[in-house]
């Protein structure tokens, strides 16, 4: 379930929006904090976002660069003309778009403000449906081969959890050494 199609709704497959809300409602009765899987990291390719995007790509005339203007989620993803490790092809055009796990889960463009105020949006959504905190998926692969902002990403996801839930818990998932560790602890995070 790593290949999102909506932030703001639980899978059918896990429940509803109410067993999520009674879950949470029972394990703070019982003083268990509940820690929610954020992937912020890539979505799908049918996420609604990229299927927007794709299709804008498509659209354009032989040698038209995108433009955010004209269809702003072509900057929530990373889409390039040429291709290679990381990147698959649009078919039918000459683009292509990073996608370091799969085809199927396009990177998103983590620098895009836009892209930014979505997270912010999920994380707000997430901690008001009580949410104690979240575990944030492949953190090591935010910028791929740069752990320096890979790490400052992970402190603003902290920073940006902390103004809705000022007890909030953020662990990281990323399977390094602890040098590398050390890193995304001096930006903030609580555990990985």
């Amino acid at each position: 379930k790593y290949d999102v199609t909506d932030y703001l709704a639980v899978d059918d497959d896990f429940g509803s929006m109410a067993d999520f809300e009674n879950l949470v409602q029972e394990c703070h009765s019982r003083g268990i904090r509940v820690i929610f899987d954020l992937v912020a990291n890539h979505t799908s390719d049918r996420h609604p976002w990229f299927q927007e995007a794709v299709s804008y790509i498509k659209s354009l005339p032989e040698g038209k660069e995108p433009d955010a203007s004209e269809c702003r989620y072509v900057d929530y993803y990373n889409f390039a003309k040429k291709g290679g490790n990381g990147f698959e092809k649009i078919q039918g055009t000459d683009w292509f778009y990073e996608a370091r796990f799969w085809g199927g889960m396009p990177d998103l463009n983590l620098d895009s403000e836009q892209v930014r105020d979505e997270i912010r949006e999920v994380i707000r959504f997430w901690s008001e449906k009580g949410a104690d905190g979240f575990r944030l998926d492949a953190v090591t692969s935010y910028y791929t081969g740069d752990t320096e902002k890979s790490a400052a990403f992970t402190g603003w996801i902290k920073q940006t959890a902390l103004q809705y839930n000022p007890d909030c818990y953020v662990v990281g998932e990323g399977w390094t050494d602890q040098r590398i560790y050390a890193q995304y602890y001096a930006d903030g995070i609580d555990s990985m």
